[in-house]
């Protein structure tokens, strides 16, 4: 009987040992289970927080080149619209400058050579030369010297001097009062200041 308690007792041992290893190894196998299903869901987790981060981060760029683009374009409007003023302001001043001239000699004699060049330049027929209704203290002396009819303007804009010279034959006239050439050089001058972004 001692054999089969010795033959028990070590199948028992033995028993209990494999018993142990596999316990040792299902363990061993759970907690790199649990350590794996950890890391994945640790690096899930990582990888859900770096998307989150990277979207706010593009969502915070595009509403700071928005933010910056709008900032801009308020700052060219505002530049524009003060260039506008200046304009505007310089070419009122000039205005004035041009209405002081025409108040002076040499106005005079600027108006009678200009209206000399145009009606040799628009040809032979029935001519009407047009002046301003500040010149009109010129209105015989221009008659009796270019032998035409002297016309004072009575339109909408103040032409402030010069003349607009008319073949009525022909429907040719030449503008050249001093208001359409403030309006010429005022056009040149805002041509050049948008290639020059002035």
């Amino acid at each position: 009987m001692g054999s089969i308690n010795n033959k028990l007792d070590k199948f028992s041992n033995t028993i209990y040992t494999k018993a142990t290893h596999e316990k040792e190894d299902i363990i061993k196998k759970a907690e790199k289970n649990r350590a794996n299903a950890l890391k994945e869901k640790e690096l899930d987790c990582l990888e859900t927080a770096y998307l989150n981060i990277q979207h706010s981060i593009r969502s915070i760029d595009q509403q700071k080149k928005e933010m910056v683009s709008k900032a801009l374009m308020e700052q060219k409007k505002s530049l524009l619209n003060r260039r506008e003023e200046i304009i505007e302001e310089v070419f009122s001043l000039v205005k004035k400058k041009l209405r002081e001239y025409t108040l002076t000699e040499e106005y005079k004699d600027y108006l009678f050579k200009t209206i000399d060049a145009n009606v040799k330049q628009i040809g032979e027929g029935n001519i009407h030369i047009i002046i301003s209704k500040n010149d009109e203290k010129y209105l015989q002396e221009l008659k009796e010297r270019f032998g035409h009819e002297v016309i004072l303007y009575d339109g909408y804009d103040d032409i402030i001097g010069g003349c607009i010279v008319e073949n009525v034959d022909n429907r040719r006239y030449i503008n050249d009062t001093l208001l359409e050439s403030l309006q010429e050089k005022s056009q040149e001058f805002i041509k050049s200041c948008n290639m020059k972004s002035c």
